[in-house]
């Protein structure tokens, strides 16, 4: 199946197997982080809303009042912060290690009420989720359902990487079809030093480039 963009109008061919028999999946645009939802049978809903857009509507439970004292910090300006949700005890160990030697200020959630609070009170730089599964089960989905929800703004200044058994650096299909920017395997953990730094800046380097050229259309419209 193909898929067009109707935010910058790049084009995705989508094996038929990836596609839903019922429900829906939300992706987003690599080209300008467009959220695209595609419907069991195919059908298909760009820029937001549908089925798949449950992450904001879900209701959050009632926080305890030392997850809520913690969630409510601010960080000074200029330190990178990070979120990090990983249900398997070694490898969580190996991601807090590798994140503090990256230099981020980093804090684990347990669930989505926690994740969901958090991005209230700040814009995070990262977010790592872990799964030692090839699917991602309910608890994983609703935290990727919550970051697919949210503005496009928003969503172009995180950078969400999803680690699991079936994840692969190089299938962008992949990390398009999870909304995510990035999908890795549990072997690459212990590679997050090299690898974090040269994704983050490879985004960023595309979407200044996209800024600027939106900038100068904007202009050039306005004359």
């Amino acid at each position: 199946m193909e898929i067009v963009c109707d935010g910058c109008g790049k084009k995705y061919v989508i094996p038929d197997d990836k596609i839903p028999a019922t429900g829906a999946v939300a992706v987003t645009c690599k080209g300008c982080g467009n959220r695209i939802t595609i419907k069991g049978g195919g059908a298909v809903q760009s820029g937001g809303g549908g089925e798949a857009g449950t992450g904001r509507e879900r209701k959050e439970g009632v926080l305890s009042p030392e997850v809520r004292d913690k969630v409510m910090e601010f960080f000074r300006p200029g330190i990178k912060t990070a979120l990090w949700y990983c249900p398997q005890a070694k490898a969580a160990d190996e991601i807090a290690r590798q994140l503090k030697q990256l230099g981020f200020e980093a804090r684990e959630v347990k669930e989505f009420n926690e994740l969901a609070a958090r991005l209230r009170y700040h814009s995070y730089d990262l977010i790592l989720l872990y799964q030692d599964a090839h699917e991602v089960d309910e608890d994983l989905q609703g935290i990727l359902d919550f970051i697919n929800s949210m503005s496009l703004d928003e969503r172009r200044r995180i950078f969400v990487i999803l680690i699991h058994l079936s994840g692969n650096r190089v299938d962008e299909m992949q990390a398009f079809l999870r909304g995510v920017d990035l999908t890795l395997n549990p072997i690459d953990l212990a590679r997050l030093r090299e690898i974090v730094p040269y994704e983050m800046d490879k985004k960023k380097g595309f979407y200044k480039r996209f800024l600027e050229i939106k900038e100068k259309v904007a202009s050039e419209a306005a004359i």
